[in-house]
Parts: structure tokens; sequence; C-alpha cells
């Protein structure tokens, strides 16, 4: 008996001593020669432990990733790794991902259910598509089907929260445009105008869309400036319609500058109420109301440095990448705050997590 209660006593104690659970997965892409991927266990007590074997050779241009299985491609071979329970990886399948001449492979997105993997293809004239992949209980990938139609630009696919609509935001001749797709349960884009009416501004510069996320609150977040690269970025905030279509509600000037070829990163957190935006010159919290308002929440972080990605997990942890670090954030009542020290990562380029609560 007294030596049960010993064991329990010195198992706790242990817990106690060397942290505790495991609660996300970080991975960041390295655009080095060879690339590859540098990968992060995150424990609740927000220590971050650099994940053993780590830098892994992997294509590290673009990342997806499910639960248990995660994607890369190089902009020519897609590759499918297991992630194992250390949250290090193991290939199981490698092929070349560019299915037409003259092009290559730009974004990989996978839909909410994990079912579809998207891989844009982009031949450098604008005229892309998305190459729909299955993901089968493996992990493999088989391919499916090409979108019929050309899309403005190979960016990642944004899905709402019910996985039925995915968003492109995309500049065209200084043109504001946003792109939609209803998803078909096979995983089938169907291309529609989500008629998002250009933010009401007071000057007159032409106005071009660099990101966009949605909310659980059923609104999406655009981030847009000027044409012209000059002054700051700004969020709209769009009700999604039963329909898929957009409609302004509301908008607010940030203080990131509108920077060539680095938009402004958006996601909000799983509830939908807390927007973290990062990009030239720091990150930057908002709380979104229900009635669709945005509201500035503390001061930016990190003012000197250009950030490239974003991404939350399930438990309330911020990340983002600049060229050479993975930063680590989270909300402390309710504001945004360090959670441990930055991690030099070389040629940075991509970022996923995989949230294990």
């Amino acid at each position: 008996m007294y030596s049960k209660i010993l064991i329990s006593f010195l198992l706790a104690g242990a817990t106690a001593l060397f942290g505790q659970t495991t609660v996300s997965f970080v991975y960041v892409g390295e655009s080095t020669s060879p690339q590859k991927i540098t990968a992060f266990a995150v424990r609740s007590d927000n220590t971050v432990h650099t994940v053993t074997g780590s830098p892994f050779t992997a294509p590290g241009q673009s990342l997806a990733a499910s639960t248990n299985f995660l994607y890369a491609t190089d902009h020519q071979k897609i590759a499918a790794f297991k992630r194992n329970a250390s949250g290090s990886l193991t290939l199981i399948q490698s092929f070349n991902g560019v299915r037409n001449a003259d092009s290559e492979v730009g974004s990989l997105t996978l839909d909410r259910t994990a079912a579809s993997l998207y891989a844009s293809e982009d031949n450098g004239l604008g005229d892309n598509n998305y190459d729909i992949y299955d993901k089968l209980s493996s992990g493999k990938l088989s391919f499916f089907s090409s979108t019929g139609f050309d899309v403005n630009n190979g960016a990642p696919l944004t899905f709402n929260t019910t996985n039925k609509f995915a968003y492109i935001t995309a500049c065209i001749q200084a043109t504001f445009a946003v792109d939609g797709f209803i998803r078909a349960s096979d995983g089938i884009l169907t291309p529609f105008s989500p008629n998002a009416a250009l933010p009401p501004e007071g000057a007159t510069e032409d106005l071009c869309p660099t990101n966009i996320a949605t909310s659980a609150l059923g609104f999406a977040a655009i981030s847009y400036g000027a044409a012209n690269l000059t002054g700051n970025q700004n969020i709209a905030i769009y009700r999604i319609a039963a329909d898929g279509t957009l409609h302004f509600v509301s908008r607010v000037t940030t203080s990131f500058a509108n920077g060539a070829n680095q938009p402004m990163s958006l996601q909000f957190d799983p509830s939908g109420v807390h927007l973290a935006a990062a990009g030239h010159n720091g990150i930057q919290l908002y709380n979104l109301s229900t009635a669709g308002v945005l509201t500035k929440v503390g001061s930016p972080l990190y003012t000197g440095t250009n950030f490239q990605a974003l991404k939350w997990d399930h438990t309330s942890h911020i990340y983002t990448i600049s060229h050479s670090a993975v930063y680590f954030f989270t909300l402390k009542s309710g504001r945004l705050v360090q959670a441990a020290s930055p991690r030099a990562v070389a040629g940075a380029r991509s970022l996923i997590t995989v949230s294990l609560q």
C-alpha cells in the first residue's frame, strides 16, 4: 500500500518538475538549401522544446496539417508525412505536384474537415487553378480533380466555419477583388461572387485586399491598403450571409505599414472573438463583437519586426514567424503577451500548427 502511495507521489512530483502536457506542435518550413522543417513542442506551462530529430529535411515553401499528418511542397513536389507522438515526422509519400506545363505548386490548404487538400498551381501569368486531392485514412493523397476555371491568384483558401464557403483575396490591376467558392461534400469547388463591397474610405486611392480570415461568429475580416503601397493597412469586417455573400459592417485603421510582397496575416481564434493581426511592424490583438465591430486590445508587440504568417492553436496560443525566427504568444487576462522567447529559424518561410487539445 505504501509503495503505491509513494509511486503516485513520485509521478505527481515528476509531472510538476518536468513540465505539463504538450498542447501543440509548431512546424516552420525553411526556404534553405536543402529545405527543412523545424518542429517545436509547446506545453501547457508555456515552455517550448525543439522536437527530437528536428529540423527534418523536407519541402518548406508551404505547409498544411491535420491532426496526424503534415503536407509540404517545395513548389514542385508534394510530400506527405505522418506526425509521430513526439512530433517528429515520417515521410509516407512524395510525388510531382505540377500537373500543368510551365506551372509550379503554390499554396497548400486543407478544408476544415481535412478531407480534401487543395494545391494551387501558378504559371506566372495569373492563370491559376487548384488541384484537389482526397486525403486517405493512411494520410496519403489521391488526386481527385482540378478546378475547371482560372482564379486570380494561388493564395491559400480560407474556409468559413461551416466549411461550405471558401474565399481568397486578389488585386488585379489595382481592383479590389474577393473570390468565393462553394465546396461540395466531395471537395469540388464551384466559384461564385461574394459581392464584397469596397470599404468606404475618405481618400481616393485605389484599394487592394491582402488577406482574409473568417470568424465563428459569422463574419469575415479583410485586410487592405492602398494599391500604391503607401500608408497603413486597414481591416474591414463583413457579415457572411447564408448564401456566402459578404456584407460590409465596419472597419478599423491599423498601425501596420502597407509593405510590398508581405501582406498582413490575419486569423481568428476558435471562438471567433479574438483576431490576431501580424505584418510590417508587429502583431496586434483585436476583439470582435457580436455586432461585427473590432476593438483594439492593448498595444502592438514587436513593433520593429516584420511578420509573414500567423496561427492560433486551441489553447489560446498564437504563433508567428519573421524571416529568421518563430515567436510564441498567448492571452493573459484577455491581452496578448509573450509566452516564450523567440527561437531562431533560418530562412523561415511557412508556418502550421497541430493542436492536441
